[in-house]
Parts: structure tokens; C-alpha cells; sequence
């Protein structure tokens, strides 16, 4: 790429060292760098569509983009955010790290190297029963979700602490007749709460078999089966 240019400027200086850009790999990792470098070298504005432009004068291909801003506040597009606040009034978003700005990438090198803290690895469901404290509502919903997802012990005990309302004695019913659907263990704790999702799933593929049902029920469906099973 820009073999004029490097021609040119051996002729020009050839004492001068200089390196030649050529990305290289194979044609799956450059693809998607070909599709960039074609749109953006084939907008009307780029440097490459007005170098070749013969109406465009030197002067104006070489004017400093300073020049062109004016003042730092036209620096930037009013109407493209910046990163902090691309997810707008929903949250900020992180900061990251810059891997390629080596002194960021040291800091976190050396914070890992020195970090005393244990990573926490836990089903985020299973975890959010400890920060629900005394709140129905927000019990009820984790006990539908839980019960989406087939884990039934989980529903069950999110459903208890829901203390009576209507949706809390759904779900806990639907997990009965779901569990009679699906053949649980009589003793719970043969099927750890983890692989319960799995079971169901297993469970209710079986069953469609059986009755000749040609698609896979999904656990989204599953109080509609456990339904027609009572």
C-alpha cells in the first residue's frame, strides 16, 4: 500500500529509513479490515476519495485539521456521545483499560499481581436471594424466573418467602405438578440444584416424545405442560 508514495520519497531522500504499512494475515482475519479501510476511504469526504479528486487544490488536501475545527469545542460531534455515556440515563459505562497504552496495561498487571481479593463464582439467582431482603414483589418475580429456567427447589423456596401472594402460590403449585410431570427423585437432594434446569429440560423432551409431540417443549413453556399434566 502507497507504493507511490514510498517511491517518491526514495527518490526524494534516500538516506531516510522508513517502514512500509502492509497488514498482514490471512484472508479471514483481514477481511473485515479490507470492509472497514473500503468505507472509509470511499466516502466523499476522505482523504484518499479527495487526493484523487483532480478539481480538489493542493492547498486544501494539505490545510491543517486544526485549521478546519477552528476551537477544541468543535472537536467533537454534539450528537455522538462519548463512551462514559453510551448507555445514556441507564447506567455509565466502564472505564476498560487501553492494552495498547502501556503504562495503563502495567497498573493492571501489577493490581492483579498484588490483589489479595477471592473472585465469588455463583448462579446469579442463587445470589440474588441474598440482597432481596423483606421484599414480596421482588421475591415473586425471582421465583418466576427461577421456575423458567426449571429449577424448581429454587422457585419453590423464592416462592415461600413471597408471604402469600397470589403469584407465589402459582408458582409453588406449578412446581408441584411440574415435579410429578417430570419424575423428580424423592429424596431432593439425589439432584443437585444446579443440574435441576438440565433434568427438566431432559424430562420434557421425553415427554414430548411419548405423546408424539413433534418440537421440544422449552422450559419458557414449561408451566403449560405441567398444566395439562395435573
Amino acid at each position: 500500500m502507497g507504493e507511490a508514495l514510498y517511491a517518491q520519497l526514495s527518490q526524494d531522500r534516500p538516506e531516510l529509513a522508513y517502514r512500509t504499512y502492509a497488514p498482514v494475515g490471512s484472508h479471514r482475519d483481514l477481511l473485515a479490515y479490507l470492509v472497514r479501510r473500503l468505507l472509509e476511504n470511499g466516502a466523499n469526504s476522505s482523504f484518499v476519495a479527495l487526493a484523487a479528486d483532480e478539481s480538489v487544490p493542493v492547498a486544501a488536501l494539505v490545510r491543517h485539521p486544526a485549521e478546519i475545527i477552528g476551537t477544541s469545542d468543535n472537536a467533537r460531534h454534539q450528537n455522538i456521545p462519548l463512551p462514559r455515556d453510551l448507555f445514556g440515563s441507564q447506567r455509565q459505562n466502564s472505564r476498560g483499560v487501553e492494552f495498547g497504552e502501556r503504562a495503563s496495561l502495567e497498573v493492571l498487571l501489577a493490581a492483579i499481581r498484588d490483589g489479595t481479593w477471592m473472585a465469588e463464582a455463583a448462579p446469579l439467582l442463587s445470589r440474588a436471594e441474598q440482597k432481596l431482603g423483606d421484599h414480596p414483589e421482588a421475591w415473586l418475580y425471582l421465583a418466576q424466573l427461577q421456575f423458567e429456567v426449571g429449577t424448581c427447589s429454587a422457585a419453590e423456596r423464592a416462592a415461600a418467602h413471597a408471604k402469600g401472594q397470589r403469584g407465589g402460590t402459582r408458582v409453588a403449585e406449578e412446581c408441584a405438578r411440574m415435579r410429578h410431570l417430570v419424575g423428580f427423585a424423592s429424596d431432593p437432594s439425589s439432584l443437585p440444584a444446579e443440574r435441576e434446569s438440565d433434568y427438566v429440560s431432559s424430562a420434557l423432551a421425553a415427554q414430548a416424545a411419548k405423546s408424539g409431540a413433534g418440537a421440544r417443549p422449552s422450559r419458557r413453556n414449561a408451566r403449560c405442560w405441567a398444566g395439562a399434566s395435573a
